[in-house]
């Protein structure tokens, strides 16, 4: 791991570098453990020695991360990732881009929150992830989006994949002045009980096929799932 902080540790980094670290480039554990990034690149990191992680950013167990004006590129898996109840990220005027699928061939989401964390993500944009630009699931998860761009996310070798946005199994989405653009299969797929996703003032535009799809949706609402849309292009 790059940066650890756990058991309510404050790091604050501005202007930073962390290149090429393994399995965590930036990571944050715990109740009050807090993280503050500006200007900071967190880049390439790699798996362990058994193939697991890779992560660029993780925040777990109730810590907070903020992160402002740096790029998160080229990470393995997940570029940004948020678990747990109490997990707090933010992010503002960040990229996240070219998340890389492991050995196995693992989903590289440029942003997964998950198990009851909330993600906030403003000015930025999502581009040329893999698998799925970002994603947010299991009940309590929130994923907020203002002004984000997220595009051109790639497929699996298989063909499969390639969405913009997923909201499954319960969480939620809050999206305002968002482009999801030139994404594969689905631009933003909703899916599953409890799954809600509001939408304002944003464009899905160029969705283009999945080589396992015979459609190409630019919002699709499935299994009980339920979207509020106003002013969606």
């Amino acid at each position: 791991t790059g940066v650890l902080a756990q058991d309510g540790a404050l790091i604050q980094i501005a202007d930073g570098l962390v290149q090429g670290a393994t399995s965590f480039g930036i990571q944050a554990m715990g109740e009050n453990t807090v993280i503050q990034a500006t200007g900071t690149d967190v880049l390439d990191t790699v798996p362990d020695s058994h193939g697991s992680y890779g992560l660029g950013y993780f925040v777990s167990a109730g810590a907070f991360l903020s992160a402002e004006e740096g790029a998160v590129e080229g990470n393995t898996r997940i570029g940004v990732g948020a678990a747990g109840d109490g997990t707090v990220v933010v992010l503002r005027g960040v990229s996240v881009s070219d998340t890389q699928f492991d050995s196995n061939g693992e989903v590289g989401p440029g942003i997964q929150v998950q198990e009851g964390a909330w993600l906030q993500i403003e000015d930025s944009v999502v581009e040329r992830n893999a698998s799925v630009g970002a994603v947010a699931l299991h009940p309590g998860t929130t994923l907020l989006l203002s002004d984000v761009e997220v595009r051109t996310t790639r497929t699996h070798p298989n063909g499969t994949g390639g969405h913009g946005i997923e909201i499954i199994d319960g969480a939620s989405l809050h999206m305002t002045g968002t482009l999801v653009e030139d994404n594969a299969g689905f631009g933003i797929l909703t899916h599953g009980e409890g799954t809600f996703a509001q939408i304002e003032d944003s464009e899905v535009s160029a969705t283009v096929h999945a080589t396992d799809m015979t459609v190409a949706l630019g919002v699709a609402c499935q299994l009980d799932s339920q979207i509020t849309a106003t002013g969606l292009v």
